[in-house]
């Protein structure tokens, strides 16, 4: 019965995440179920004559590929406190004059090639400084934006693959086979916001790290982005408690039933 169910969510749950914004009145679920689309624009002004060799670690389909590192110096984000999980800047490695890696409190390396943003960030970004990672809007695995909460600026860079230390880093417990909610190693429960993220989550893997990042979502619905370093994607997640969960499950189940039977 439960594989049954299984797989129907899969086929439903585009047709009934639609409805449960107008259906779901219970404020303690709200956090749970509605989908809050914050969205962020941004002009791209990326020079293409000004390109670099991406490092061997990051996620590129050739090693040899050039792409462009963008510096920008605005980005809507929606909660500029400190937040509960933050991700802070640990330490700045100078590798050359046109390539850095950013380490940051949770032991993720990230790769910035360009020799005026790299004195840019050194000259400005300081140890402990709320680092928020944004996925770039094109989808392109690996590539995120880095900006800095009390800086306001924010530059392109690619995600390594290596943990600088595992100690702070996070791992995933337990995936859900339906990939709706999954828990993690500080001892946190997450739901996925929506279909096509769920689709992603199941593929992912107990005992692997995760990067959880307060990116640019407000505070309200404890949204985080979550990121898998293996595949180098993102998801959208909800921090929950397990009898929220259980609320939510009941909800969600009841109203697969009750699709099925209409």
């Amino acid at each position: 019965m439960n594989k049954f169910l299984s797989i129907l969510s899969c086929i439903t749950i585009a047709l009934t995440l639609s409805a449960e914004k107008a259906e779901y009145q219970d404020e303690s679920l709200l956090s749970i179920n509605q989908i809050i689309d914050e969205e962020f624009v941004f002009e791209e002004e990326a020079n293409e004559d000004e390109s670099v060799v991406e490092k061997e670690d990051a996620f590129e389909e050739n090693d040899n590929e050039e792409s462009v590192v963008e510096k920008k110096n605005e980005i809507q984000i929606y909660f500029t406190d400190r937040p509960e999980i933050c991700t802070s800047l640990k330490e700045i490695k100078i590798l050359d004059y046109l390539n850095a890696v950013i380490i940051l409190s949770d032991g993720s390396q990230w790769n910035i090639a360009k020799a005026t943003y790299i004195n840019e960030i050194c000259e400005s970004w300081k140890v402990g400084d709320d680092i928020r990672i944004v996925a770039l809007s094109n989808g392109e695995a690996g590539g995120f934006f880095l900006a800095n909460i009390r800086v306001g600026y924010y530059y392109k860079a690619y995600l390594s693959k290596k943990c600088a230390d595992n100690f702070s880093a996070v791992f995933i417990k337990r995936v859900d086979p339906t990939g709706y909610v999954l828990t993690t190693t500080d001892g946190r429960m997450w739901v996925v916001q929506d279909y096509l993220n769920v689709c992603t989550v199941q593929y992912w893997n107990d005992n692997e790290r995760v990067i959880i990042n307060k990116s640019i979502y407000g505070d309200y619905y404890k949204a985080y982005e979550m990121i898998y370093p293996n595949s180098g994607r993102s998801v959208k997640v909800f921090q929950v408690f397990y009898e929220d969960y259980e609320l939510a499950h009941q909800s969600y189940l009841s109203r697969i039933w009750n699709y099925l039977n209409s």
